[in-house]
């Protein structure tokens, strides 16, 4: 019984789920992801379009925003981040 409740409401689940990113803090956070893993840096230079940078003070014309949300959910989702981009017909 319970294993079909599971199945059941895990069903419902997928056949509803859209697979977009909804909300800036995920976006911030994949970007962030994707950045460490492929320039080992947190700048966020996949959502630069959102969030246009303003030109600094300094040398830097048009500086990125760094990722500076918890570090937590970046050390979690690194491995499978990683492991996604590793294999090949994957990431």
């Amino acid at each position: 019984m319970f294993i079909a409740l599971v199945v059941l409401l895990s069903s419902c689940y997928l056949v509803t789920y859209s697979g977009r990113i909804e909300s800036g803090d995920t976006l911030a956070l994949f970007d962030a992801l994707g950045s460490l893993v492929q320039q080992g840096d947190l700048l966020l230079d996949l959502s630069v379009s959102d969030h246009p940078p303003a030109p600094g003070p300094n040398a830097d014309l048009y500086p990125l925003k760094r990722y500076s949300d918890e570090p937590l959910p970046l050390v979690l989702a690194l491995p499978l981040y990683a492991l996604g981009y590793a294999l090949p017909g994957i990431g």
